[in-house]
């Protein structure tokens, strides 16, 4: 099996969520059903990755951290990139409309990335990650996952993106590191800028089910010249 790794997780944390994966894949096997968790959670709690204390928001519609990619969904589109219904800026719910559950539609689903740094510790918090989101290149239909820099302290961070994803070092074997798509420069956003990289699955899902696929994993992220 081949992984290809990103570069926002710390290594430590890495081998940590690693190990975490194949114990829970041999102490508790997964179902063979995918898709929607086996229990949603209660509407009356408070949502994931909201300040403490705030309104509770209505089950189904946006995080705060979503807010931002729904107010330039227009300007991406105009850049080739088409953020999923969810983010128009005049959304209307379709389980209003067709009477289903929220989390049995699509346009219920909330942004498919977040941050897990306290997974291998068995905390199931999962707050969302304001910087990334899911996006469908529009010349090809490529689902892709845009990420968003500050100028300023993700310099150096786009500098070696753009050179690990350079044509010399993108034939290199070794070099598994998720590879640039494009730039974005949105109008307006001079504080930040957004980068274009494959939409790819979290590096313990499927989960690990034998200590040789854990150790070729490692042996692959941690491959130097």
């Amino acid at each position: 099996m081949h992984w290809t790794r990103g570069s926002a997780q710390h290594p430590q944390t890495i081998f940590l969520t690693a190990v975490h994966s194949l114990n829970r894949y041999h102490n508790h096997p997964p179902s063979t059903s995918l898709g929607f968790p086996r229990s949603m959670p209660d509407s009356r709690t408070t949502v994931t990755g909201d300040p403490v204390g705030k309104a509770i928001r209505e089950p189904g519609t946006l995080f705060d951290s979503e807010l931002w990619w729904r107010d330039h969904y227009q300007e991406l589109e105009n850049h080739g990139y088409r953020l999923r219904p969810r983010y128009r800026p005049n959304w209307t719910p379709s389980w209003k409309v067709s009477g289903k559950d929220f989390y049995t539609v699509e346009d219920g689903q909330p942004t498919l990335v977040s941050v897990r740094p306290t997974d291998a510790l068995c905390v199931q918090t999962r707050p969302q990650l304001p910087t990334a989101m899911d996006a469908t290149r529009n010349l090809d239909g490529k689902q892709v996952m845009l990420k968003s820099l500050p100028t300023r302290r993700g310099q150096h961070e786009l500098e070696i993106v753009r050179r690990l994803s350079s044509p010399e070092l993108g034939r290199e074997p070794r070099n598994h590191c998720v590879p640039l798509l494009d730039t974005l420069d949105l109008p307006g956003i001079y504080d930040q800028k957004l980068i274009v990289m494959p939409f790819l699955r979290p590096f313990d899902e499927p989960h690990f089910r034998t200590y040789g696929e854990f150790v070729a994993f490692f042996t692959q992220i941690c491959e130097v010249s």
